[in-house]
């Protein structure tokens, strides 16, 4: 399991305005581009989801390379856009908890149901439902709540973070 991160200098992973911001150089979005690479899922919690509602693919990924793009949501408020839905180089899972009041989602999209006390699905929960759909190499793209789980977990391999003035 790997993990991707940028952070500016004062240790935020986002803007004050909680607005999507692309954080680095060429450089360093070359190596994010590799991570990507290697990863059979990208994992994303819903927050993040919500400031870019867009399939996470390898700008080099081909034609019939399938990833799972995966959203874990307290809320299912997920943004569901024709460019999201629609791209077939995506495969789509849903990570919802049962207290969810869950809206009809397009058939594309897979969702799983945890059915545990806790608000959040726990990561050896999610890491069982991708295990079950033959994922590998898992790259969490996560804001920091989530990416806490992981390491809270113990989940992840490697770390990679980028430091951005």
């Amino acid at each position: 399991m790997i993990s991707n991160t940028a952070i500016s200098l004062d240790g935020r992973i986002n803007t004050v305005e909680e607005q999507f911001t692309l954080l680095g150089s060429a450089v360093d979005h070359q190596k994010m581009e590799q991570i990507r690479r290697m990863a059979d899922a990208v994992l994303v919690g819903g927050q993040t989801f919500r400031k870019w509602p867009y399939p996470s693919l390898s700008d080099q990924a081909r034609d019939d390379q399938r990833i799972w793009n995966v959203i874990v949501s307290r809320s299912a408020d997920i943004p569901m856009l024709p460019q999201f839905v629609e791209e077939t180089r995506a495969r789509k899972l849903l990570l919802l908890h049962k207290q969810t009041t869950l809206p009809s989602f397009p058939s594309s999209i897979e969702v799983e149901i945890y059915d545990g006390p806790l608000p959040v699905p726990p990561v050896a929960w999610m890491l069982d439902c991708l295990q079950r759909r033959g994922v590998q190499t898992l790259l969490v793209e996560a804001g920091g709540e989530l990416l806490v789980q992981f390491l809270a977990a113990d989940a992840l391999d490697e770390l990679y973070v980028t430091l951005c003035p």
